[in-house]
């Protein structure tokens, strides 16, 4: 892909942000995806120190686990790691692959009016992230 064309599509991007609670098992948010778009990426800062084991997030549509858009599909997840944890720590999934274009027939393209799941598996005792979730129209 050409420069300009990177560019392009990197400024057709739109980001809703939301505040969880980690610990939890299940689902920890609902993300609206008010147009049809490809989830990108989803980023996580956290709040402050996570207590007791490593955060591993996933994310859902339709009860479905998002993949990236290798040739072999592998499921993404984000793993938050407990040890040295700390205010303003990121960590961020893509669910883009530089070498396959998106296409409808993925898995991580939404429907106007879809919602996406941000899930916990729930081990990690009480902490607070902020989650920023990337779309591309």
């Amino acid at each position: 892909m050409a420069t300009s064309e990177r560019l392009k599509e990197q400024l057709n991007r739109y980001f809703i942000s939301q505040n969880c609670t980690l610990g939890t098992p299940g689902t920890i948010a609902h993300i609206p995806c008010p147009a049809g778009a490809a989830v990108v990426a989803a980023h996580a800062t956290l709040d402050g120190a996570i207590a007791t084991a490593d955060a591993v997030i996933t994310f859902e549509l339709g009860g479905v686990t998002l993949k990236d858009d290798a040739a072999t599909p592998a499921t993404r997840s984000m793993t938050i790691t407990q040890s040295g944890s700390a205010a303003g720590d990121c960590h961020s999934v893509t669910f883009e692959n530089a070498n396959v274009a998106l296409t409808v027939a993925d898995n991580d393209v939404l429907a106007g009016g879809s919602v996406l799941e941000i899930i916990d598996a729930g081990a990690s005792g009480a902490g607070t992230a902020t989650f920023v979730i990337e779309f591309q129209p």
